[in-house]
């Protein structure tokens, strides 16, 4: 039974409470830290992650909270940058709060439309408009990054010369998230 199916939610999820391994075959296997674990994650970081109601007061949190932040460890995941920076925490903050999700489109021209259209669901400020769990959010991501025409990043580690960072390939971050099937 998942998390999420219990009713239950992790709430510090970011990349640093994301630990990926290969199993025995190879392939990337992804587990979850307890909440409060990342030891790498900075303030900043963590905040760069964070739904809206977690950074304000009085609003209701739960499974759909981890939509939200898998949705930019996604976006982060597909662009290098999390959906609103992580320099200035202020700034995040306003982002999270009152800003629209950039479009990963802007960022990455080659990848299906629907790619965009789920993560900006999924970035949504209003938890009712979210997919409904991960499950759902990782369906529809799945379904575009592995529609007709649709483009992969760069294997992981590759990089052009001038290029962006290095990043995963997205079929590789469909199969990584997917393996969170924990919060399914």
């Amino acid at each position: 039974v998942s998390m999420h199916q219990t009713g239950a939610a992790h709430l510090d999820l970011h990349p640093a409470t994301i630990w990926v391994e290969p199993d025995p075959q190879g392939m990337p296997l992804a587990q979850l830290l307890p909440a409060g674990q990342g030891g790498a994650a900075t303030p900043a970081m963590v905040v760069a992650y964070r739904p809206p109601e977690q950074l304000a007061d009085g609003m209701a949190t739960g499974y759909w909270s981890d939509v939200y932040a898998l949705g930019a460890a996604f976006f982060h995941a597909l662009t290098g940058q999390p959906p609103f920076g992580a320099q200035d925490e202020g700034q995040v903050r306003a982002g999270h709060l009152q800003g629209p999700p950039p479009s990963v489109v802007a960022y990455r021209p080659d990848l299906h439309p629907g790619v965009a259209a789920a993560l900006q669901q999924a970035l949504d400020k209003v938890p009712a408009r979210r997919p409904p769990n991960v499950m759902a959010l990782l369906q529809s991501l799945e379904a575009f990054l592995y529609a007709p025409g649709a483009a992969a990043a760069p294997p992981y580690g590759a990089q052009a010369a001038g290029g962006p960072p290095a990043r995963k390939s997205s079929a590789g971050i469909v199969v990584l998230l997917a393996s969170l099937g924990v919060l399914a």
